[in-house]
């Protein structure tokens, strides 16, 4: 629903306000990293891994993530709304949208509160009960943010994503009061501080590793808007970003699926763990390659959804869609890092990452405007996944590797003869060839995919 929704928007708004939009977007995303404090990943791995041996401690992490989560949101969101002027002004060279960021804070409250309700859920592995609390939240989202933008432009698609996020809070309080009853998990558990050294032991790693992504991601931002015509870019960015965010849906949500299974694991039958990470690649190598590669040759149409303004965003589409081809190949691979609560090496990789990202931004920003942005995104998960395989070592299997090989080997020609194909190539023939592109990297992925998941079936 938010990408269809970021679709309205961008045709209601236009690439300057809507760029506008994205920068602010960034700026909570940022703040709300340090405000989620790595509390819903926390959540879901010990919750999972103590609910049925241990229930009392499963509701004690359960009651500190809650608190955590209030505590550091209302701390963070302050913030926020006191530095708010200095932010629009130095920062991100638009002083009118004091307002709007200070509108955003209510927004990052509630954001962090939820992410840590959904943590829990997951942990309580109720994904049924978190995919009807999302439903409904989504459907109510559209109409509220198209209204408010309507009525108050940016302002009031602010404020309709705070009362969907509102939504979303008080439906998540229900579904944790009866997950919690299933399980048979006290709801007031005595003495939750007692597990306050799970946020030394993974809480701090996980929010120091986040730090690596959404504030660099912010950083990257604010060089983009100070560029001429940059918030003009940053539109067509943030139209391009919506087609990747809602392609990475479906791995990010496999992932939290498969996080808790990982989780109990991992110590317990080192085979069973070595065939969910399999499985987990497998399920959503397929049909993230497959679109992609389709797209990459259609982007100039697809940017043109959105309106004239961004059909010149085409080249900044297909390098974003690339880097969820990589990004996607290595989200089991991360997912077993966590797992595995690796989160202080996780954390290194991830500056790794983000110091790549930042430095392509910051070197190419000027003279390639938004196209930067997705070089660097493509240029750090390339070298953020290639150090992850090398650091799992034996946990990957083989086919799983070479499997990798051939997703990258496929989606990097696709990506070079979607570029080229964009000046020479009629319409016509660049269906057939980003048609036959897809339907030899989903061949390729399925012939491993159809083995793995038989095997892991094999396991009692």
């Amino acid at each position: 629903m938010q990408a269809i929704c970021a679709g309205f928007l961008a045709k209601i708004m236009g690439t300057v306000r809507f760029g506008e939009l994205g920068a602010v977007q960034s700026t909570i995303g940022m703040l709300g990293t340090f405000a989620g404090f790595g509390l819903s990943l926390t959540a879901t791995r010990y919750i999972a891994r103590f609910k049925v041996h241990d229930p009392e401690r499963a509701g004690r992490i359960r009651m500190l993530s809650n608190f955590t989560a209030w505590g550091t949101g209302i701390f963070v969101s302050l913030i926020m709304v006191g530095v708010a002027p200095i932010l629009a002004d130095r920062v991100l060279a638009a002083p009118h949208l004091k307002n709007a960021l200070q509108i955003g804070a209510a927004y990052l409250l509630l954001t962090t509160i939820c992410g840590a309700q959904t943590g829990v859920l997951a942990g309580l592995e109720e994904f049924r009960l978190i995919a009807v609390v999302n439903l409904i939240s989504g459907i109510a989202y559209l109409p509220l943010v198209i209204i408010g933008a309507h009525i108050g432009g940016l302002s009031g698609a602010l404020w309709g994503m705070t009362a969907s996020m509102g939504l979303l809070w008080s439906l998540n309080h229900l579904a944790i009061r009866r997950a919690c009853e299933s399980a048979r998990i006290p709801r007031k558990a005595h003495k939750w501080w007692d597990e306050l050294h799970t946020l030394w032991n993974f809480s701090v790693p996980t929010l120091l590793a986040n730090v690596a992504s959404a504030p660099v991601f912010w950083v990257c931002t604010s060089i983009l808007v100070n560029t001429p015509n940059g918030y003009s870019e940053m539109g067509i960015f943030s139209a391009a970003n919506v087609w990747r965010t809602f392609l990475m849906f479906v791995p990010l949500t496999v992932l939290q699926a498969t996080l808790p299974v990982m989780s109990s694991t991992y110590k317990t039958d080192q085979i069973q763990f070595r065939r969910v990470i399999e499985v987990c690649h497998n399920f959503v190598n397929i049909p993230i390659m497959s679109i992609c590669i389709t797209a990459m040759f259609f982007s100039d149409l697809v940017m043109g959804i959105f309106g004239k303004a961004y059909a010149n965003g085409s080249f900044v589409l297909i390098g974003l869609l690339a880097s969820a081809i990589i990004q996607s190949s290595g989200c089991a691979i991360g997912g077993a890092m966590q797992a595995r609560g690796e989160m202080w090496l996780n954390f290194a990789l991830n500056l790794i990452w983000g110091l790549l990202n930042l430095g392509l931004v910051y070197a190419l920003a000027r003279q390639m405007g938004a196209i930067s942005m997705a070089l660097g995104n493509v240029v750090g998960y390339f070298v953020l996944v290639i150090l992850q395989i090398i650091k799992l070592g034996h946990d990957i299997p083989i086919r799983m590797r070479k499997s990798i090989v051939r997703a990258w080997l496929v989606a990097g020609l696709s990506t070079l003869g979607a570029i080229l194909g964009h000046e020479i190539m009629p319409i016509l023939v660049r269906a057939v060839v980003g048609l036959f592109a897809a339907t030899l990297a989903g061949v390729l992925s399925w012939s491993h995919s159809k083995v793995s998941s038989a095997e892991a079936m094999s396991v009692p």
